[in-house]
């Protein structure tokens, strides 16, 4: 019971993330602004009883992970069909991930569905 409440944390936490696009998406009009990137951050920590350093350090835990998982997926080619990437079912935080390679995809020229 506590694993699955940890998952729900987490995935809660990646979606307050996500609802961030200033401190992931480079195009971002506000992404170089660290005042804004602060408040932020500071939202997020005050989301879940968290200090600024602790947000960060858990933000760039969960990119690293998730960079490693996505790493391993595209070597063991389980890419069966064109932008669509298939992760093991138990993989809730890089599922969770994903909107970060739909912005990377737009960057490279990719076509997003």
């Amino acid at each position: 019971m506590a694993e699955s409440e940890d998952q729900n944390q987490t995935s809660r936490f990646i979606e307050k993330y996500r609802s961030f696009p200033l401190l992931w998406d480079a195009n971002h009009k506000w992404y170089t602004n660290n005042i804004k990137r602060n408040d932020a951050i500071v939202a997020i920590g005050t989301t879940f009883n968290m200090d600024v350093a602790a947000v960060k350090s858990k933000i760039k835990s969960l990119r690293s992970y998730f960079s490693k998982e996505r790493q391993k997926v595209l070597k063991k080619n389980l890419v069966p069909e064109r932008n669509k990437i298939i992760f093991p079912h138990g993989l809730l935080i890089t599922r969770c991930f994903l909107f970060l390679i739909q912005q990377h995809q737009g960057k490279l020229g990719i076509a997003r569905k």
